[in-house]
């Protein structure tokens, strides 16, 4: 990539697309990896193209409710937790719980009130065919629809891909973190890697 179609793309993106439009990072912990998926929390933090947090939501959810809904676990995914440091599972077995209906429904109402305008608000995740999808599939077992548009979704990995060495630095920088998994915390790293790669 030439010097000015990259300069030309960075000004781009922190100007006409990070500027004007307003960004929220969403991540969320699960109990499987396909779209049928059962959500156990959620988080999402608004920033700027500076990397400030302007804001932030995060709800626990009580898994039987995902799963009273129809969404179904899987045994890899459980292990996997099994795996994680404790304060990562002490997040999502004892924090306050809320059923999936009334997160899905707070979080509808965050957004709308951080960008009442929903075709202005971008919503960031690593990656949308993951997080977006199986929030979307949980709108659509509760009866709702989530409030963004689904142009307006925003891959994180798609810039990842072409910056790999921040992404492994920010590995690093996050070995032996604890709180690594529970939903605020891994969107604050994500929105550290993306506006890294912007000011590059």
């Amino acid at each position: 990539m030439s010097d000015n179609i990259q300069n030309t793309l960075h000004y781009t993106l922190k100007t006409d697309l990070m500027c004007e439009k307003t960004h929220v990072m969403i991540d969320i912990e699960t109990m499987g990896n396909k779209v049928n998926a059962p959500i156990t929390s959620i988080g999402a933090v608004q920033f700027d193209a500076e990397g400030n947090f302007l804001s932030d939501f995060q709800a626990v959810i009580n898994l039987a409710t995902s799963m009273e809904v129809g969404c179904t676990p899987d045994a890899s995914t459980i292990y996997w937790w099994l795996n994680q440091s404790w304060a990562a599972r002490n997040f999502v077995a004892n924090g306050e719980k809320v059923s999936i209906q009334k997160a899905l429904g707070q979080l509808n109402s965050y957004l709308s009130n951080v960008q009442p305008k929903k075709r202005s608000l971008f919503i960031w995740a690593n990656s949308p065919s993951f997080d977006c999808s199986i929030l979307r599939n949980s709108y659509d077992k509760v009866g709702e629809k989530p409030y963004w548009v689904v142009w307006n979704e925003m891959d994180l990995r798609t810039f990842t891909n072409f910056a790999p060495d921040i992404k492994k630095s920010s590995k690093e920088d996050n070995k032996g973190n604890d709180l690594l998994h529970t939903p605020i915390e891994d969107c604050k790293m994500q929105i550290k890697i993306l506006t890294s790669i912007l000011c590059l």
